[in-house]
């Protein structure tokens, strides 16, 4: 399993970065035809040279009739491979305009019924529509035919493609991925972070940017909370506004090209009433010197009262190996050089009020520094500033589980207390899961309902295979999905309390898909013991504060619901519970969906760098 993952990650980030590698290409209307370079396709393994064919783009062409555009590519060979799994995309630099295409290669029949288009002009007033298309291979040539209205407006129409082919065990694959690429613009003279201004005073700031194309641009702002008093002219990018009232605001820039594609930059605007001010007050100094391996980090977060409750900005002097977050106070210090430091950390009001604190932080040559005391040297601690003795490292990534909290890293909550809180709770109210093979189809329906209380800014999940002998496999953490479905499979997991708040929340996939061969029959296996899905609440984007919910969902003691832990319990002798490879199908289903999913959110929101979806690894 983590063999397939770490594949999957790796076809998935080729086929992320595959477009910044494509040539740039000119411009064009509804009739196109642009060349691709031969042989420029990404192979994984050695894919054999049908294979590379299949994938690889020489050209590509459209045409637009009175009701349809055609569009067309053509490949170096001819198209199609025994056993091999085939996928051609076609998209527009317009609005979520995209025409996927999953072919069997031995057969060149839609694979799964994939063949479809879609295209969204709702948000310009427009229609939008998605639709099974049928494409027709000659030789070389893969053609679909789709309505005029896919294309969108003619001058923001650009052509491009993504290719993907895989031989039949996902071990080689050839990729390749080009077209009219368009570039977007940059923000090339961004403001200083914070920004302060008074309170009855204009602000104004003159933005600018850089286009690759020249192309004609336009300005938004948005800011958080709502700034009426703030605009932007939307041709010269000039911002301006006169604030009536003391505040911050979270502000947005936003520039675009007419292909959708976009540069932005944010940051923070203060305003303030000075008269009589009182300077803020760090109120977390470090006392005594701090000492680290070389290379190890020290980190600290400083905390500051301010009588006005001004909006404060941080500094640190005395070392270029030392950073500071400006808004936040988060200290992080790392040194090569074994030597001493001191650095001075300066918090300043917008009304020019300054306290100051000295750290020192002597980095040491030897084996032995011990950062945070816990007795295991920085050298070999899994977490060298946080109390760990024990060393425990639940997904064996070499980051202890004391520390190991941040965003996408997927330990065991159980097992796991830094950052754990009590002013939100999460709790499982639904468990029901059931999977099922009948002949050659196999069926999934997976459903947990649960709430939260407190204020939960997002959720995640993941699964946790448990066997007898005591180990275990933890799964990819999932983030939050709107429904929505992929072929005949439907998924969602999000909130739905009152307004789409996460007071209550779901989280299902249902759906049948054809068996292929390999895929496991219901028998038992021993050695199993049970599958435990787990929810994590979280007070903040960074995830330094959580709760969770971990519940049974397939084998020993499926079925239970609660918070936090429901999962202890004496574990049986082998020779009972479900089949270890219901559990793997179970998990593999909800990868590939959540891995197709990803790819429909990436296409909707950059439609200008499309990537083709990523194949369904074999079971």
């Amino acid at each position: 399993m983590r063999g397939l993952k770490a594949r999957m990650l790796v076809i998935v980030g080729l086929l992320l970065t595959a477009a910044a590698l494509v040539p740039f290409a000119a411009r064009a209307g509804f009739d196109t035809s642009f060349s691709d370079p031969l042989g420029d396709t990404t192979n994984i393994g050695n894919p054999p040279q049908g294979i590379r064919d299949s994938a690889d783009v020489t050209s590509g062409t459209s045409a637009a009739g009175a009701t349809s555009i055609s569009l067309s590519l053509t490949t170096a060979g001819p198209i199609g491979y025994p056993g091999a799994l085939l996928t051609y995309t076609f998209s527009t630099h317009g609005p979520n305009n995209t025409v996927g295409i999953w072919l069997n290669g031995t057969t060149l029949a839609c694979e799964f019924g994939l063949c479809s288009y879609s295209y969204d002009y709702t948000g310009s007033g427009g229609s939008s529509d998605t639709a099974p298309v049928t494409p027709v291979v000659s030789g070389n040539t893969l053609t679909v035919i789709v309505p005029r209205a896919w294309g969108g407006d003619e001058a923001t129409y650009l052509l491009t493609f993504s290719t993907g082919a895989y031989s039949a065990d996902f071990t080689q694959s050839s990729f390749d991925e080009g077209g009219q690429v368009n570039q977007a613009p940059t923000i090339s003279n961004p403001p200083a972070d914070p920004v302060n201004t008074d309170v009855g005073s204009l602000y104004s700031y003159d933005f600018a940017a850089n286009d690759p194309e020249n192309d004609p641009l336009t300005w938004s702002v948005d800011a958080t909370p709502t700034a009426t008093w703030l605009t932007i002219d939307p041709s010269t990018g000039v911002l301006s506004g006169t604030p009536s009232a003391q505040g911050s605001w979270d502000v947005t820039v936003t520039v675009t090209d007419p292909y959708s594609g976009f540069g932005s930059f944010s940051f923070t605007l203060n305003a303030v009433t000075c008269g009589a001010n009182t300077a803020p007050t760090i109120t977390n100094d470090v006392s005594g010197s701090q000492t680290v391996g070389q290379s190890q980090p020290y980190t600290h977060d400083y905390d500051a009262t301010d009588a006005q409750s001004d909006p404060l900005t941080w500094s640190v002097a005395g070392s270029a190996y030392a950073t500071i977050n400006s808004n936040t106070g988060a200290l992080v210090f790392a040194s090569p050089v074994a030597t001493s430091y001191i650095l001075t950390v300066t918090v300043r009001d917008p009304c020019g009020g300054v306290d100051t604190s000295t750290l020192t932080i002597v980095v040491s040559s030897g084996s032995g520094a011990d950062s945070d005391g816990d007795g295991v040297p920085n050298t070999t601690d899994n977490c060298p500033n946080v109390v760990n003795p024990s060393q425990a490292d639940s997904d064996g990534d070499g980051i202890g589980d004391a520390c190991d909290t941040g965003p996408g890293t997927t330990v065991d909550p159980r097992t796991t207390t830094t950052g754990r809180t009590t002013s939100i709770t999460i709790a499982v109210t639904k468990n029901q899961v059931q999977w099922s093979r009948t002949g050659n189809n196999v069926t999934l329906d997976y459903l947990t309902e649960g709430t939260t209380t407190g204020t939960v800014n997002h959720l995640k999940s993941i699964l946790i295979t448990e066997y007898r002998n005591g180990s275990h496999e933890i799964s990819q953490a999932q983030a939050e999905l709107a429904d929505g479905s992929v072929g005949n499979f439907s998924f969602g997991f999000h909130g739905t309390g009152p307004g789409g708040s996460r007071a209550q929340w779901h989280h299902h996939l249902l759906g049948t898909v054809p068996a292929r061969p390999g895929d496991p029959s219901n028998a038992n296996d021993p050695n199993f013991r049970r599958v435990v899905a787990c929810y994590m609440a979280y007070t903040d984007t960074s995830e330094s504060q959580w709760n969770f919910a971990c519940v049974i969902v397939v084998g020993e003691g499926a079925g239970n619901t609660g918070s936090g832990d429901q999962t202890t319990g004496t574990v049986q002798p082998v020779g009972g519970g479900l089949g270890l490879p219901v559990i793997l199908a179970i998990v593999i289903i909800v990868v590939v969906v959540a891995l197709l999913v990803a790819v429909v959110l990436m296409r909707r929101r950059k439609p200008q760098a499309p990537a083709p979806p990523p194949p369904p690894p074999p079971a």
